[in-house]
C-alpha cells in the first residue's frame, strides 16, 4: 500500500483494476458462501476488510478514478453485507428467532428467509 502513492498512474490503474476484480469475486463468492469464505484468506475476515479499505485510501489519496470509486463502493457494499449477516444473528441469538427455511428466490442473490418466534422464558 505505501507504493501506490509513488506508482505512476498507469502502475495505480492495473493495480486498481486488480484490486477491483478481486473484490467482485470475494462479493459474488461471499454471497454464496457466508462466513465460510473468511477461511480461505490470511487475514480473516476483518483483515480482509481492513485490507481493502486501506487500499481504498491510499488510491484515493493518490489519485481518486472511476475505477477507484467502483472499488470503494464494492468494498463498502460488502461491509455493508457483513454487517447485515451479523446483525441478522444477533438479532436471532438475542431474540429467539431461529430460522426454518432458507429458499432461493428467483431474483440473482437474494434469499428468503422464514423465521419461526421462539419465546424464551425463564423457568
Amino acid at each position: 500500500m505505501d507504493r501506490i502513492a509513488s506508482a505512476s498512474a498507469s502502475v495505480r490503474l492495473v493495480s486498481a483494476a486488480d484490486k477491483l476484480h478481486n473484490i467482485r469475486s470475494i462479493l459474488k463468492d461471499y454471497r454464496m458462501q457466508g462466513d465460510l469464505l473468511w477461511d480461505l484468506f490470511k487475514g480473516g475476515k476483518q483483515g480482509t476488510l481492513w485490507y481493502y479499505r486501506s487500499l481504498v485510501t491510499a488510491f484515493n489519496e493518490a489519485h481518486s478514478t472511476p475505477i477507484v470509486m467502483e472499488l470503494d463502493r464494492l468494498v463498502t457494499e460488502l461491509e455493508r453485507l457483513v454487517q447485515t449477516q451479523r446483525g441478522e444473528v444477533l438479532f436471532k441469538r438475542n431474540f429467539g428467532f431461529t430460522e426454518v427455511k432458507s429458499q432461493k428466490l428467483k431474483s440473482k442473490s437474494h434469499t428468503l428467509r422464514i423465521y419461526r418466534l421462539e419465546i424464551l422464558m425463564p423457568q
